[in-house]
């Protein structure tokens, strides 16, 4: 004779309806999001010049940018590592006895070289913008640009 399955206990519903709940939410910002026109945020630093450069080109531009950077990035994943990889190798780096601090240098040495190769490939790309804009252009970029810093 076999048992009938256990009953699903009322806290693990609950706990299904709240899960779908959050899940639905999440979905609504991302929706919500992708449908506004881009803009930077209110509180962008002097130090992130390069995002409010972004944020100041024509949308035709940012396009360009966007899709350079996710190919480069894409094509450099494509070779490498996957995030969640790289997370576990930092984690058993970190957490091996003894401590290897040659073995957490490589690691953090390859993910360097990474974020340095996707700045690079956003210079030239930025570059390369802004040398084939017309003086109106930059004129125009410029002003989007001052006029952000207003904010």
């Amino acid at each position: 004779m076999t048992n009938p399955p256990p009953k699903t206990g009322l806290w693990i519903k609950i706990l299904l309806l709240a899960s779908l709940g959050l899940n639905l939410a999440v979905i609504g910002v991302l929706v919500g999001l992708a449908g506004k026109p881009a803009r930077p945020p209110r509180n962008i630093r002097a130090q992130d010049i390069v995002a409010a450069l972004t944020f100041a080109l024509p949308e035709e531009q940012r396009k360009l940018m966007r899709q350079t950077l996710i190919a480069h990035r894409r094509s450099f994943e494509a070779e490498h590592r996957s995030p969640i990889a790289v997370r576990r190798e930092f984690v058993d780096a970190l957490s091996s006895e003894p401590f290897d601090i040659t073995a957490f240098d490589r690691i953090l040495a390859r993910e360097r070289d990474q974020f340095i190769s996707l700045g690079n490939v956003a210079y030239e790309t930025l570059l390369g913008i802004v040398k084939n804009m017309t003086p109106e252009e930059r004129q125009a970029f410029a002003q989007r640009l001052s006029a952000a810093a207003q904010r």
